[in-house]
């Protein structure tokens, strides 16, 4: 049996790896459940969820999208590099330049997920996504999934993004990869939400 692992997602991945011959295909990082799912679905036929996908299972490319992205980034450099490389991902991106703006944006428009800097003038991303939990702005969903972008790659950068109250953490330069992988768990977790009982 062999298992496709890869860090390059792209349209197609799946299918084509099939057709290579491999009967699964899933991509980096490894989430522990879908390989875990894999693992049983090779070795004894049967997945340990209902799902029939295990082994075809969609690239970001290919899986519902999270579609409308609000990107908080105040450098001009970012802000260019990061909506190209969304757009070809397929979403729409709108981008604020500090956190007033992210509320303000927020507050006006519906959005599927917020890809947020830490480091901005007038609102940092730590007391924006603070304003955001505690319902300060109306009109603003409490609940939007918030993707923090950071220069800093420690452990406790990361802890204190997920204290702050965002759902995950993206250390810069963010490479297509993993910013695809965590778009692909905003995803996952939204369709969640979305379907689970009030």
């Amino acid at each position: 049996k062999l298992i496709m692992l890869t860090s390059v997602t792209e349209r197609g991945g799946a299918r084509l790896s099939k057709e290579a011959g491999y009967d699964a295909y899933l991509t980096k990082p490894i989430k522990r459940g879908l390989l875990e799912n894999s693992l049983c679905a090779l070795l004894t036929g049967q997945s340990q969820t209902p799902s029939s996908e295990i082994l075809t299972r969609h690239t970001l490319a290919e899986i519902p999208r999270a579609g409308k992205i609000l990107l908080a980034e105040d450098n001009a450099t970012n802000q260019m590099l990061a909506v190209k490389l969304l757009e070809r991902m397929g979403h729409r991106v709108t981008v604020a330049s500090n956190g007033l703006e992210v509320l303000e944006h927020l507050a006006d428009q519906t959005f599927d997920l917020v890809l947020m800097d830490c480091q901005m003038p007038m609102l940092d991303g730590y007391e924006t996504v603070a304003a955001i939990r505690a319902a300060t702005v109306d009109g603003v969903d409490t609940a939007i999934p918030v993707i923090a972008m950071t220069a800093s790659a420690m452990a406790e950068d990361r802890d204190a993004c997920l204290t702050a109250g965002m759902d995950d953490y993206l250390s810069k330069p963010v490479r297509a990869a993993t910013l695809a992988a965590a778009l692909e768990r905003a995803a996952a977790a939204l369709a969640h939400r979305r379907t689970a009982p009030p």
